[in-house]
């Protein structure tokens, strides 16, 4: 298995599932919106509804919250399976001044699908899918092997 040497800069937030609220909310440290991470405060998991999501994707994840005069989502994306167990990819794509910047995301649930680990690459996308699904397949390999040495120290 190949490794990624070096990850784009990423943000990680972590969220817990709230029965009372049914929604998964940011926890600390850091539960604020920011610029560089635009996920939002509440986040919702349900079935496709539209059968020409580009990704074909089962389940969708999006913000709790619409856009203002909208009826579209302030944070829409489908969940995209990947190889490993728990963990799903997705993406984030808004304009700046005019111009689109697309985001990868990646989403790693606990075995209870109680917590998401959400890692946010703001600005970081690759176009083609083969590239993209192999970034994706040697991230995970990298986030994992981080977190596993993290605990040993």
């Amino acid at each position: 298995m190949r490794k990624v040497q070096s990850l784009p800069s990423f943000s990680l937030t972590n969220y817990s599932y709230s029965h009372s609220k049914g929604s998964y909310i940011k926890t600390l440290p850091s539960p604020e919106k920011s610029a560089q991470v635009r996920l939002p405060t509440n986040l919702i998991i349900q079935a496709t509804q539209c059968t020409n999501i580009k990704c074909n994707a089962t389940y969708v994840i999006t913000s709790r919250d619409k856009k203002v005069g909208s009826n579209s989502y302030e944070f829409f994306t489908g969940l995209q399976e990947t190889k490993y167990n728990q963990w799903f990819s997705g993406d984030d794509f808004f304009k700046i001044e005019d111009k689109e910047v697309k985001s990868l995301i990646l989403f790693n649930f606990s075995t209870d699908k109680v917590k998401i680990k959400v890692y946010y690459f703001h600005g970081y996308y690759l176009a083609k899918k083969r590239a993209r699904q192999r970034f994706i397949n040697d991230a995970i390999i990298e986030i994992v092997s981080r977190s596993i040495n993290d605990t040993l120290e």
